[in-house]
């Protein structure tokens, strides 16, 4: 299952980056999130891994897979039967930036995961969507 979100946001790319690079304080701009913490040192990076709790879905270890500075943040967890890949990609325009936000979820328990908590994706990363966009704005 794929999902994807767009959101204009009036900042320039590098403060929506500075949001994104301060993991710990996602929960203050979103609902979506109930904590986030790293579990290693050092700048993150790929192969850094961080621990995210959501409401109502299990606690996962992500992994980041693609960082590309104030233009991507991507990163994937693993639980049996599920490969779920997240992205955070930040592209100029005229009046600011866009955000694309997207969830991959692939894995022979995809289309079954998929069928319960397909609303439930969708939701939260409207939050985030427009918690990061208030956030940045705000700044």
């Amino acid at each position: 299952m794929q999902f994807k979100v767009r959101v204009d946001v009036a900042q320039r790319s590098s403060v929506i980056w500075s949001v994104l690079m301060d993991l710990e304080r996602w929960p203050e701009w979103t609902r979506s999130i109930t904590s986030i913490k790293r579990l290693d040192a050092g700048v993150l990076r790929v192969g850094s891994q961080i621990r995210i709790v959501q409401p109502k879905l299990k606690s996962l270890v992500w992994h980041v897979s693609d960082l590309v500075e104030d233009r991507n943040l991507a990163w994937e967890a693993r639980s049996p039967g599920l490969l779920i890949r997240a992205g955070h990609e930040i592209q100029s325009s005229g009046s600011g930036s866009v955000v694309i936000l997207t969830i991959d979820q692939t894995g022979w328990l995809s289309p079954l995961i998929g069928l319960f908590t397909a609303k439930l994706t969708r939701d939260y990363m409207d939050m985030e969507a427009q918690g990061l966009k208030r956030r940045c704005e705000t700044v």
